[in-house]
């Protein structure tokens, strides 16, 4: 079947910016890479012209397409097929955003048709005092000439099947002629080209309201994540908008916001996925709206099982959807960087991979957290850590919701009750692997076997276990001044003589809180390894903490050096990953260790008989 250009839909969207036009479908006459600003971070955004064969009009397209044109699947003159879009004004200029594109055609031959610019052609009607009114705005049709057929292509064409497969689940679409309820665009749709947009969304997650005061003043802040079925977005108010709008948004209601700043998403801070945010203004209007029936509740993009987080990288951010097994109690920490007290509790989750996991809350939401257990839990946007073991931590930006009406929790819950409720599950607690095994005396690696077996090769690099004495601990640079805001620990620079800046907080310090960022030489009966380890692995290898540490060495040299000399000469079992790096075009594997622990001895003894039982029994 020949493919179709869609008839006469530029005019159509250009008449009515609130109609939705089924099976769109257009061709591209022109493709062009623009910026946006001058941001370094700010996504690549590409510029199409598209036709329906009569007329053509400016498109964008949003970001999360761009692998279509870097794959060179969208190119001059291909046929596409557009399931979502929306029509911005900027000006006197109509500018659509292509939302969804199905390639249809990539390589097609020439321009179909002779289409003509849809703005020119409207400023030229505006002109001309004798130009009848446009058909959209007839009361009476009857004048209207009968639309011409579409224009077809003189060659069949079947729909290329798409790479592009969306994170959400898909809508069903509009009929022709049905308009957007609220005038309302999508979250994917929200950029500096969405003139006077709107959004229809739900508050997943809102933040407590954050206060600062310094040289330049006093001020506070809060955000919050909306989202709705094309995605999320963060949103964040300062000052007159925390006192005009806090009290508004509440977490699960749904809003039509509008009248808002968008900008670059901060990345470092943003987990939503989206390349803009919004920023509260004092025009900014909020509605509640009581119609939230099609808005979701939680968005599962990085969807993870607990048994594949030995291939997540530390500091990640997953989602989970696990079940309830165990709630510690409430706990107190003190923040070192503000010295105030944090609450945190400590809970327990299990899903159908047989895993278990230690999930960190805190502030108020580990306060008022009463799920009760067996409850099935979604987490969307949580933090990967690796102290004590692989474990779990919602951030500023998570969303929890207990017993979702989602697929997910309804498989969960199914394997539970028939199985999980009495399966053997295994701990990521702290074994000394970090990975979720035991470690056995099998399963150590001596030197010459890592070295051997080219351990680092694979893209994201090899764990193995090891058991090594410690010969040598550089001591020049044992530690680095990192930044005591808590979970940031970056890297200080000295600000004067006095001062201390993080580039990534951009805030001041009197002094840092020293981090152990250890490099050591350790030697087994086969060889020798030079390892590095982090904060963890010192505070287990040396006598105190990295502060007390470099306390010692500004005042007592030789006291200092003694501590180091000290830690040498010590037996370990350790969980270490290797990596293939490349510095100055020189490739070399690096050792890392994740974890490190006395070598219990006794235990190993008993491992070490069981193991000669079971081969000599064999």
């Amino acid at each position: 079947m020949a493919a179709q250009l869609t008839h006469n839909a530029i005019k159509r969207m250009f008449e009515d910016q609130n109609l939705e036009i089924e099976n769109l479908t257009v061709q591209v006459i022109s493709i062009k890479s623009v910026g946006v600003s001058n941001v370094s971070s700010a996504p690549e955004r590409w510029r199409i012209i598209i036709s329906d064969g009569q007329m053509f009009i400016t498109a964008m397209l949003a970001t999360q397409l761009n692998h279509f044109v870097q794959e060179n699947q969208i190119k001059k003159h291909s046929i596409l097929r557009v399931p979502s879009y929306t029509v911005n004004v900027i000006g006197s200029r109509h500018v659509v955003v292509l939302l969804g594109v199905e390639v249809v055609q990539s390589d097609y031959p020439e321009r179909i048709g002779n289409p003509v610019n849809c703005d020119a052609e409207a400023n030229a009607n505006k002109d001309n005092p004798n130009t009848k009114p446009a058909p959209a705005v007839l009361a009476n049709r009857s004048n209207v000439a009968p639309p011409k057929p579409d224009v077809k292509p003189d060659i069949d064409v079947k729909p290329k099947p798409s790479s592009y497969k969306p994170n959400i689940p898909a809508s069903k679409p509009n009929k022709p002629g049905v308009r957007r309820t609220g005038n309302h665009i999508p979250i994917a749709g929200v950029s500096p080209f969405a003139n006077n947009w709107k959004i229809k969304a739900r508050v997943s997650q809102k933040t407590e309201i954050k206060r600062w005061s310094n040289s330049r003043g006093d001020g506070k802040l809060f955000s919050v994540t909306f989202l709705d079925d094309s995605g999320q977005i963060r949103a964040t108010g300062f000052n007159d908008a925390v006192d005009n709008l806090y009290d508004s948004l509440q977490e699960g209601q749904v809003y039509l916001i509008s009248r808002g700043k968008i900008t670059i998403a901060k990345k470092p801070y943003n987990t939503t996925g989206h390349d803009y945010e919004i920023v509260f203004e004092n025009t900014t209007e909020v509605e509640e709206c009581g119609d939230s029936a099609d808005t979701p509740k939680i968005i599962l993009n990085k969807l993870t099982k607990l048994s594949e987080l030995n291939d997540v990288e530390k500091d990640a951010v997953i989602d989970v959807v696990a079940v309830l097994k165990d709630v510690g109690e409430i706990s107190e920490i003190v923040s070192k960087a503000t010295q105030k007290t944090i609450v945190k509790r400590d809970i327990t989750l299990i899903d159908q991979s047989a895993y278990s996991i230690r999930m960190t809350l805190w502030g108020k939401t580990a306060e008022t957290f009463e799920a009760p257990t067996e409850s099935i839990v979604a987490f969307q946007g949580v933090k990967v850590g690796d102290f004590g073991g692989r474990n779990l931590s919602m951030i500023s930006s998570s969303v929890m919701l207990v017993n979702p009406d989602i697929p997910e929790a309804f498989d969960l819950k199914g394997w539970y009750d028939n199985e999980g409720v009495n399966a053997k599950i295994q701990s990521f607690a702290n074994t000394g692997t970090g990975i979720g095994r035991e470690i056995t005396e099998d399963s150590l690696k001596t030197v010459a076997e890592i070295k051997d077996t080219q351990l680092g090769m694979n893209e994201r690099g090899d764990y193995f276990n090891f058991r090594a004495t410690i010969m040598y601990i550089k001591s020049e640079t044992i530690s680095y001044p990192a930044c005591p805001t808590e979970r940031c620990n970056k890297k200080l620079l000295r600000d004067g003589d006095d001062e201390w800046r993080c580039e990534k907080c951009d805030k001041l310090f009197p002094a840092p809180d020293h981090r152990y960022l250890i490099q050591m030489t350790v030697q087994d009966h086969t060889g020798t390894l030079w390892l590095s380890g982090f904060n963890e692995v010192g505070q287990i290898i040396l006598p105190m903490n990295a502060n007390e540490l470099i306390g010692i060495k500004e005042t007592d040299e030789a006291q200092y050096q003694k501590i180091v000399t000290d830690a040498t000469a010590k037996t370990y079992t350790m969980v270490c990953r290797a990596k293939e790096e490349t510095y100055n075009d020189v490739n070399r594997t690096k050792y890392s260790v994740l974890r490190i622990a006395p070598v219990d001895w006794v235990a190993a003894g008993l491992q070490l008989a069981e193991t000669l039982l079971k081969n000599y029994s064999a």
